[in-house]
């Protein structure tokens, strides 16, 4: 599919930035890690309730001027989901299908107040999402599904996925960053994805993620 071969692309090139540029003065590498909420708006009797999951993530904090950056980053996680009704939903371990890996590459501008001891980024800027799922472990292809087997299941969710640009979002955060030393970084951040498929398509927002983590940058 040539959106996944160009979200791959894009992956490998922000990849070997964070090499590339790590020489340049103002190129840093930044690590981040947290929980997130991964917002459901369906039925809980037919899937789970917004789940709360670890991501990590990686990235480069590049120094444009004074005031604003440029932050581009991977970010990881895994989920379950099940699929129901024309909708790949987040499931509970009970009722999954597919076992997900997900990726999020967010490019977001990052505009810098800077304080005494500290300073405050807010940043946005576009993401996408990419998903693919596996059968999950103890079920087999031929189980019963809901499109009749697991295995025609899991194709939908796939599908579906990459449907109606369900993997594009804008990324928003706020993140405060104190000098623990000249060379590292650190501090909370807060953001806010939301999947503009999913509004477009009249699926309200289904799927906004909703992160908090720690960012260290060295």
């Amino acid at each position: 599919m040539k959106i996944k071969k160009i979200f791959l692309l894009a992956s490998l090139l922000t990849l070997s930035s964070l090499v590339f540029c790590q020489s340049e003065k103002k190129a840093h590498f930044y690590m981040s890690f947290g929980p997130q909420l991964f917002i459901n708006t369906q039925s809980r009797t037919i899937s789970a309730p917004s789940p709360i999951m670890l991501q990590a993530a990686m990235g480069l904090y590049y120094d444009i001027n004074s005031f604003i950056a440029f932050e581009p980053d991977l970010s990881f996680f895994t989920m379950y989901n099940l699929y129901y009704k024309n909708m790949a939903l987040p499931a509970e371990i009970e009722n999954r299908t597919a076992l997900t890996f997900a990726s999020m590459l967010s490019l977001p501008v990052v505009f810098k107040f800077n304080l005494k001891h500290s300073n405050l980024q807010l940043s946005s800027g576009p993401g996408i999402l990419i998903r693919f799922g596996i059968l999950a472990g103890g079920l087999d292809a031929s189980d019963t599904g809901y499109t009749g087997s697991a295995a025609s299941d899991l194709s939908a969710i796939n599908k579906y996925f990459w449907s109606k640009g369900r993997f594009l979002y804008i990324n928003n955060g706020i993140y405060w960053e104190f000098n623990y030393t000249d060379k590292i970084k650190f501090g909370p951040a807060l953001n806010i994805q939301l999947p503009l498929g999913s509004i477009f398509s009249g699926e309200n927002i289904q799927a906004l993620i909703i992160k908090a983590e720690c960012k260290i940058r060295f």
